[in-house]
């Protein structure tokens, strides 16, 4: 019985072995190919190939501007408004304190100087954060009774809000102290509260 040798065993894995598969050409201007074998020039930039899409030349880097790939995927910003779309305007609020199972109707009204008017008689501030973050300030008189903030984000709708009442007492720390939502009032609406949409 003849013993195999390490030659007859290498001839053998040769001989199983399969050709490597020649790589195809790359297109003009690629300096090589990434990890996952697209092309790249030299700057490291994804080319495309002659079968990814018609629409764009073979060998043409990806960027902003192509039809794939850059921001073509990229969300739509989100709508921002400037304060002076807020300035006179003024709201029907609805406020559901932690603990009460009864909703608390009053108004506010956001004045030129970023004061505001309340209905419960008091006054505070009003001011929006980039674009979208709408926050009222309730003050009581020498700071008796704390703070109430009541912030929302403003969404496509600019006419109705609804967010969380944050605000604190004294002897007592700073915490949610229930919800709110408000419907501009004064203006033509053409959609419903988002709240009662499905």
């Amino acid at each position: 019985v003849r013993r195999a040798s390490s030659a007859d065993t290498l001839d053998s894995a040769a001989a199983d072995a399969v050709p490597p598969t020649p790589s195809p050409a790359l297109p003009a201007g690629a300096a090589g190919v990434d990890m996952f074998g697209t092309p790249v020039a030299a700057d490291g930039t994804p080319m495309m190939g002659p079968d990814d899409d018609d629409s764009v030349a073979a060998g043409a880097p990806l960027g902003p501007d192509s039809p794939v790939g850059g921001d073509a995927a990229a969300p739509p910003p989100e709508q921002t408004y400037a304060p002076a779309d807020f300035v006179g305007s003024e709201w029907k609020l609805g406020v559901l304190w932690r603990g009460d199972d009864k909703i608390e109707v009053t108004w506010a009204r956001c004045l030129a100087d970023g004061s505001a008017e309340f209905g419960w008689g008091t006054r505070g501030s009003w001011r929006l954060d980039e674009g979208r973050f709408l926050t009222f300030a309730r003050e009581f008189p020498l700071g008796w009774n704390g703070k109430r903030l009541f912030s929302a984000k403003v969404g496509d709708d600019p006419d109705f809000v609804e967010g969380i009442v944050r605000g604190w007492k004294p002897f007592e720390s700073a915490s949610v102290m229930g919800q709110w939502q408000a419907i501009r009032l004064g203006v033509e609406r053409k959609g419903v509260a988002p709240w009662w949409r499905e």
